[in-house]
């Protein structure tokens, strides 16, 4: 890990590739757990804050700190004066974009609310009026609760702070002045969080430095203290004029309990953290010593408020161990928690207190990122303090019970942000959200996360003919939601993936790579599912993965490129149960696409190269026509155009970075015309792009320019773009969303003519600039993952065309007949097919806009040798039938290699890892494989050759 800290001498993509191949290495790294969370977060965390920097030879090359008040004063300049609602050619204004989840969230199992949902890292409650709660979140927003959290709703959505949040104060005698620190910025409201003032010292305007702490004096608020790297400053005038008043990184700050002239703070002095005190308001401190435990990485304070308890000061600190430490922003080191009962003249300290917490934080976990403590209000012994845990002790620490956190009493969710105490009632924040105890989290804690929407999306996908909704988050695990659960958003597990796919065979059927995998019910009050017959996922990434993309005629064929061989092109035929080594390049695959017109036609891009396939994937061919300015990318997106495969737009992932080409990619065009933020004129950098294909061509995209944060976060200022024939180039579509947001997904929801994006805060969603319009009709079956048809059965079929399917109809029509329709003017009839038999399958879709038909010819394909163009079903001639993936153990499997020419080897893995077995495979002909002295469970396979590759699953029972 050390090598990361040195930016001007490695390479980023070798870095990511020597962090894969560990991972692969040890597969205990593949999942994080309370264990590895340090690790894994630490690395992720790198990744996050230099992936925007990276250049096409993986040099990393960060902009300078010198414009970063600037930014944010453009950035707040230009939400003030954002414009009307877009209004393309003919059209009336749209609605704003609109938060729709998560809302509320729920457990899976327990049908409780869960804090799983939002990082809140610093929160207050107004002395003056304890149901009013501010709470600032890591994703850079500031919610407001008037009734003790029950509902939250956002301060000034449209006003950046400049980053996360890392505190926040009420004044004790006006709840409506509240000071909050961001980055190395300070903001003040008068007026409830309408509007706020920067007060930030002019000292800090142009050069960075972490604000830690910010406090408002107990009974005259216009003096204000504030905390940073550099030392602490003193304003008497609400922030007009700052003084320094000490130096050195401080990292909190508390009043004494009923004496506004005494202050505690925790900063360092030469090489430790230590505890000073103030006795004359702030104006001077004075060291006192914390005995014999040196050095000390980082710590926070808990004052007492109980009767007899005016004189207690605990601190949770974190000792300076080897040179991980000082690393921003963990400063983290083995637990001590140090106790005084005068004041702070003298300390005991419990350098043992480690020994009885869980396991991840007997080494202090992630260190001052999570880390709390808190007196009862009763009794001054009784205390709560944390770090990825929670813990509570009656005897001053002397013995700890676990809470919760990870595990423990309560489902806390695990990462502890911030803890106070007003009155009987003790509240907490995490990783998730914010619980309410009152009685000191003894036996009661109650989530109250309600609106709190600022969930960071990695990975996100939905349903087509459903409303189905799924997510893996940064923080707070996967979750899935279905519209009729309303705002109920259900947590399923997980850890911190960019996950969740959405099965077009089944939209009921959701998958993660981690943990949750499950099947939906109609009601969210009833038992979720599980299922396991999913285990090959693609590459999973925030920014450039991509997901399934489905052959547009059988919803159980789709591609993926895998994170384990990153340079080969994958399709599985039965909804990915097994996977066949489509294709492999010489270089990692980046993003690949599947025509709507002619599924044989294939789009795959590389590390500086696009390829294109006419043949379902057996051949490709380098497109040698690419102008040099698109050469360098290695992350391209691609898109096909609904109506014409010879139309497609690329992606580059470079300031302008957006092509097309209308003659399959002989010659092209830079589509950037107005890309680029109105204030500055700076390039804006796309990274995802929507075709929609309706008679005016419209297009959406992703769009944005980085901004740095801070020392440790850099996040895209991410817009949505709309063109069409009718505009001059791009216009912005972003009215309703926050002026500085990271979007990780854009989708379509055709079905009720919504567009929508899952962003670090929360999914969004706004309807369509042609919501209506004249649709493109595909047949697709969904019970099926190829035409090949043997017997007569029964299979479903459905519309997967891109349509508002408000007053739509259907009509279907298939060549020959077949034995039974149950309709052929639903969308989604049920179909009896004569064994054997071709057909032709022909769907049209009528809307008050328009009709479109589509035929697909030999759709459904007999045994006999009958021409067809299915390009996938010859390339999938060469396979390894199985005639079935379960059965009972010490049964055998028998196999089938078709249409190869070589010997094959199949290797059998347990789930460990452990080869089982091993056999040569005969092509052409059937092959036994014993399974005589193996245990019930799952097993994986691959059978690979110099000419094929396939892998999968068997179930023993």
């Amino acid at each position: 890990m050390a090598e990361l800290e040195n930016i001007d001498t490695l390479n980023y993509y070798r870095m990511i590739d020597r962090f894969i191949k560990f991972q692969q290495d040890n597969p205990s790294m593949q999942t994080k757990t309370p264990l590895n969370k340090p690790v894994l977060n630490y690395f992720y965390r790198w990744q996050k804050a230099y992936a925007p920097f990276v250049r096409p030879d993986g040099r990393i090359v960060v902009p300078r700190q010198t414009d970063y008040v600037a930014k944010v004063d453009e950035i707040n300049a230009v939400a003030a004066s954002a414009k009307p609602a877009t209004r393309a050619q003919g059209h009336a204004a749209l609605e704003p974009w609109k938060v729709i989840t998560p809302i509320n969230t729920y457990h899976v199992d327990t049908k409780k609310v869960r804090a799983w949902q939002t990082n809140v890292q610093r929160f207050d409650v107004s002395p003056q009026n304890p149901s009013i709660i501010y709470a600032g979140t890591e994703t850079g927003l500031v919610f407001k609760s008037v009734d003790k959290g029950l509902r939250w709703n956002v301060c000034a959505a449209n006003h950046f702070f400049g980053g996360p949040v890392n505190s926040i104060e009420i004044s004790r005698n006006n709840s409506n002045k509240v000071v909050v620190s961001s980055g190395s910025l300070v903001w003040m409201t008068t007026d409830g969080g309408t509007k706020w003032e920067n007060i930030t010292p002019a000292a800090f305007r142009n050069v960075f430095t972490r604000v830690h702490d910010v406090v408002i004096h107990p009974v005259d608020d216009n003096i204000l203290l504030m905390a940073n790297d550099r030392g602490i400053y003193k304003s008497a005038d609400n922030g007009k004029n700052w003084k320094q008043v000490d130096s050195g990184r401080c990292f909190d700050m508390k009043y004494k309990p009923g004496d506004p002239n005494v202050l505690y703070s925790l900063i360092t002095k030469d090489g430790t953290m230590v505890f000073c005190k103030s006795t004359n308001g702030g104006e001077s401190f004075e060291r006192h010593s914390l005995g014999d435990v040196s050095p000390l990485a980082s710590g926070r304070i808990g004052v007492s408020s109980a009767p007899q308890g005016e004189n207690y000061i605990y601190i949770l600190a974190c000792k300076l161990e080897g040179t991980n430490s000082f690393k921003i922003p963990f400063f983290s080191g083995s637990p001590v928690l140090f106790k005084s009962k005068d004041g702070g003249n003298q300390w005991t300290a419990n350098e043992n207190i480690g020994s009885q917490m869980e396991s991840f934080d007997k080494w202090g976990g992630q260190g001052f990122y999570d880390l709390v403590v808190q007196p009862s209000p009763k009794d001054p012994e009784t205390i709560l303090f944390g770090l990825l845990n929670l813990y509570r002790s009656t005897n001053g620490g002397e013995t700890i019970t676990n809470v919760g956190g990870y595990y423990g009493k309560f489902d806390l969710h695990c990462d502890m942000q911030d803890l106070k105490v007003v009155g009987e009632e003790t509240w907490l924040s995490t990783d998730g959200g914010i619980i309410l105890s009152n009685d000191f989290f003894d036996n009661h804690a109650e989530p109250r996360i309600n609106g709190i929407y600022a969930s960071e999306f990695w990975g996100f996908d939905m349903g087509w003919n459903e409303d189905v909704m799924a997510g893996g988050r940064n923080h707070n695990g996967n979750m899935v939601q279905l519209d009729r659960y309303k705002d109920a958003a259900i947590s399923v597990g997980g850890s911190e993936v960019s996950t969740g796919y959405v099965f077009l065979s089944n939209p009921r059927k959701v998958a993660f790579s981690d943990y949750g995998s499950c099947y939906l019910p109609d009601d969210w009050k009833e038992q979720f599912t599980p299922f396991t017959n999913y285990e090959t996922f693609p590459l999973e990434n925030a920014t450039y993965g991509i997901g399934f993309e489905y052959d547009p005629r059988y919803a159980k064929s789709f591609y993926i490129n895998r994170r384990e061989e990153p340079k080969s092109l994958w399709k599985t035929v039965n909804d990915g149960e097994s996977f066949v080594q489509l294709y492999t390049f010489s270089e990692n695959v980046s993003g690949y696409a599947v025509s709507r017109v002619n599924p044989d036609v294939i789009l795959v891009g590389t590390v500086g190269h696009i390829y294109r396939s006419e043949d379902g994937g057996k051949s490709f061919v380098l497109l040698a026509d690419v102008p040099e300015e698109m050469r360098n990318s290695a992350n391209y997106k691609i898109a096909i155009h609904p109506r014409n495969d010879q139309e497609f737009w690329v992606i580059t992932h470079e300031l302008g970075g957006l092509f097309r080409t209308r003659n399959g990619g002989t010659t092209w065009e830079k589509m950037d015309q107005n890309l680029q933020l109105p204030a500055t004129g700076e390039k804006q950098m796309v990274s995802r792009i929507i075709l929609t294909g309706n008679d005016k061509n419209a297009v959406y995209a992703v769009a944005g320019v980085m901004r740095t944060l801070d020392e440790t976060y850099s996040v895209y200022r991410h817009r949505i773009l709309y063109r069409d024939d009718t505009t001059n180039g791009w216009q912005d579509f972003s009215e309703g969303l926050p002026p500085v947001m990271t979007i990780t997904r854009m989708l379509p929801f055709y079905k009720e003519g919504q567009i929508r994006i899952a962003t670090n805060n929360g999914v969004w969603q706004r309807p369509l600039v042609d919501s209506d319009f004249r649709p493109v009709a595909q047949p697709i079956v969904l019970s099926a993952g190829t035409g090949e048809n043997k017997s007569e059965e029964e299979w479903q079929f459905d519309s997967y065309s891109i349509v508002n399917q408000n007053h739509a109809t259907w009509e279907w029509k298939f060549v020959p007949e077949p034995i039974y329709i149950s309709d052929k003017h639903v969308r989604n009839p049920k179909v009896r097919l004569a064994a054997d038999q071709s057909y032709d399958v022909t769907l049209t879709v009528t809307t008050p806009k328009g009709t479109d038909t589509k035929t697909v010819k030999n759709m459904i394909r007999g045994k006999k040798d009958v021409p067809t163009s299915i390009q996938g079903l010859e390339v999938l001639d060469r396979d390894v039938d199985f005639d079935r993936l379960s059965a009972a153990s010490g049964e055998s499997f028998r196999l089938f290699p078709r249409g190869l020419s070589q010997e094959l080897r199949l290797t059998l893995y347990d789930a460990g890892g452990k080869v089982v077995r091993t056999l040569v495979l005969t092509p052409n002909v059937w092959q036994e494989l014993s399974t005589s002295g193996l245990a019930s469970g799952v097993y994986f396979y691959v059978c690979q050759s110099a000419e094929f590759k396939k892998s999968g699953r068997l179930v023993l029972r």
